[in-house]
């Protein structure tokens, strides 16, 4: 898959999924050959993350678009080689807000509960009975698909491999680098499956079009040759 490719897999997903990706800030860059998000800023990654961190990083940008149930944060990134426009880099994360409500993530947002030199614990309103866990700066639950090509097919730390929190010493081998379309939908299946199920699934939980939802799977970034697949368990991202 090219540029072009890629994001008009973002672009479509988008569109077939009306109402639920909101605030979008994603990018599509011809001249720096990116996929990311306005005013983009390379940052080093940190792996514990509480929902202090992710309202920083929305209240700077630094995100592609969220999700209207909860407030929930994607990044996408990719980038492509100028003169044969292959893929030479990717990140994609999924950030959850932890439970709450995107009305409720959009109040923390924009108060001053997790701010520790005004040490305000009482900003929010207490009549709405919010949980006690609310001002406790809680990690939050992400996961993170890094793709670098110049990295060795080692089984430890593969090209291309899946981060996850509380976990991140962990790295689980991909053997190819999702598309937009792809890592959207696994997200909104394994997060939101009563989303997922409302609009791909049938009245006995079965793929309602099973020839149109594989079709999701083309065009798609090609197979990582690697003896690695045949020493441990992997992701196995479709590919037609």
């Amino acid at each position: 898959m090219n540029l072009s490719e890629t994001y008009q897999s973002l672009k479509t997903t988008i569109l077939d999924w009306p109402n639920i990706f909101i605030n979008r800030r994603d990018k599509r860059d011809d001249d720096t050959h990116k996929i990311s998000w306005n005013n983009y800023l390379r940052r080093d990654r940190i792996f514990d993350i509480r929902r202090s961190d992710l309202i920083e990083i929305v209240k700077t940008g630094q995100y592609s678009f969220q999700i209207i149930e909860d407030g929930s944060v994607f990044q996408l990134y990719y980038e492509f080689n100028d003169y044969n426009n292959s893929l030479c880099s990717a990140n994609l994360a999924y950030f959850n807000t932890g439970g709450i409500s995107y009305d409720t993530f959009l109040e923390l947002q924009f108060s001053d509960v997790y701010n520790v030199e005004t040490n305000s614990t009482h900003t929010l309103d207490k009549d709405i009975n919010y949980q006690e866990d609310l001002y406790e700066d809680p990690l939050i639950a992400w996961i993170r698909i890094d793709y670098s090509p110049h990295e060795y097919c080692r089984p430890l730390h593969h090209l291309c491999h899946m981060h996850y929190s509380l976990f991140p010493n962990t790295r689980i081998s991909v053997n190819a680098v999702p598309t937009p379309r792809q890592f959207l939908e696994f997200i909104l299946a394994t997060n939101y499956p009563h989303l997922y199920s409302e609009k791909r699934l049938n009245q006995t939980f079965e793929p309602n079009d099973l020839t149109r939802i594989a079709a999701f799977n083309s065009p798609s970034f090609p197979r990582i040759d690697s003896s690695v697949y045949s020493v441990l368990p992997h992701i196995s991202i479709p590919n037609h």
